[in-house]
């Protein structure tokens, strides 16, 4: 059996679209009827009855079926994911889907809009494998590109970082004295296991944003008193929808009205949606994404600040913990310490 290596349209028009709107014209202004029309410029009779009930586009600017995107839309999400991939978000399949859910299901999308599957570079989850000097070499070569263009060499004020990180409401790593022999165990108020995602951001001069904490529950926390933003999720993890708002409500606002800002952090997939590329783009920010797995060397509040917060974090927690032994840390705890840490820390 032969097969067929090489394959070819079959159904390319036989005619142009200037004859088309010819015979369109002469339909139109009586001179021809559609059989007529049909004839003299080669035109399937057919085609003309669709594009003159209106049922079909009059002049087509692609092939193939109808697209559920409406042209702007169809220009505009291609250019986020270029947006993305230029400033080291390169998006894999789940991800686009991800990006684009706030519209509708769609398909036939990237062959109009000069986009590829691409391969990029595998980074092995242990995090010795993101050390490699090459993945190093090309983040600093690309943020010392975006800085250049953007004219932010000599202004590390407009230069952020953001990083979410969380808080057990236990001490888990103070050490205590104890008898040579013997293990010794502390009381705590929970099983050890709680965890709160706080979200946090600072700019090159030690400028600080306020910080965002989102709680486990249904129902938001609020309390004016201290200097913090409040979110809440089913588990406290950070959801797309908590951290649109955060970027909207809380960075933006901090930030002042001074632009372009860089703005710095991982390429988690609540950090990725479509709103929240949107929203940076409006409001004059550029996104720059980390390396995969290399936050313990390149995310500059990992490598700055994580750790004597935490410390404090602890020590502050074995204080209160002494003193309301066995009760468990509320809420309005846990924001006024880690607040007061946070603006008495020098990132």
């Amino acid at each position: 059996m032969k097969m067929v290596r090489n394959y070819k349209r079959k159904t390319e028009n036989k005619y142009t679209q200037e004859n088309l709107l010819k015979a369109l014209e002469d339909v139109r202004s009586n001179k021809l009827n559609t059989y007529q029309a049909a004839d003299v410029y080669g035109v399937p009779r057919s085609t003309l009855v669709h594009r003159l009930r209106g049922s079909r586009e009059v002049v087509k600017s692609y092939r193939g079926r109808p697209t559920v995107f409406t042209k702007y839309t169809e220009t505009k999400i291609p250019g986020y994911i270029h947006i993305m991939e230029k400033t080291g978000f390169p998006l894999t399949v789940q991800e686009v889907k991800v990006l684009i859910s706030d519209y509708i299901k769609r398909n036939g999308f990237r062959s109009r809009n000069n986009l590829s599957l691409k391969k990029p570079q595998s980074v092995e989850t242990a995090r010795r494998k993101a050390c490699n000097p090459f993945i190093v070499y090309n983040y600093y070569d690309l943020l010392q590109k975006t800085q250049q263009e953007l004219e932010l060499t000599a202004k590390p004020q407009n230069i952020y970082n953001l990083d979410e990180t969380s808080f057990c409401c236990d001490p888990s790593k103070a050490k205590v004295m104890g008898q040579v022999g013997y293990r010794s165990t502390r009381t705590t108020s929970s099983p050890g296991r709680d965890n709160t995602t706080v979200l946090l951001a600072a700019n090159a001069l030690g400028g600080k944003i306020p910080p965002l904490i989102s709680f486990p529950g249904e129902w938001v926390y609020q309390d004016e008193t201290v200097n913090t933003a409040y979110a809440v999720s089913r588990k406290g993890w950070m959801e797309t929808s908590i951290f649109e708002k955060y970027i909207k409500d809380v960075f933006i606002p901090a930030i002042g009205s001074e632009r372009p800002v860089l703005l710095i952090y991982d390429g988690h997939s609540t950090h990725c949606d479509l709103s929240v590329i949107e929203l940076a783009v409006a409001n004059g920010i550029t996104i720059l994404k980390l390396p995969p797995h290399s936050s313990h060397i390149l995310q500059p509040l990992d490598c700055s600040t994580m750790k004597p917060l935490k410390d404090r974090w602890e020590s502050e927690l074995i204080k209160w913990q002494r003193l309301h032994v066995g009760a468990k840390l509320p809420k309005s705890e846990f924001a006024r310490i880690l607040t007061n840490i946070w603006d008495n820390l020098n990132p």
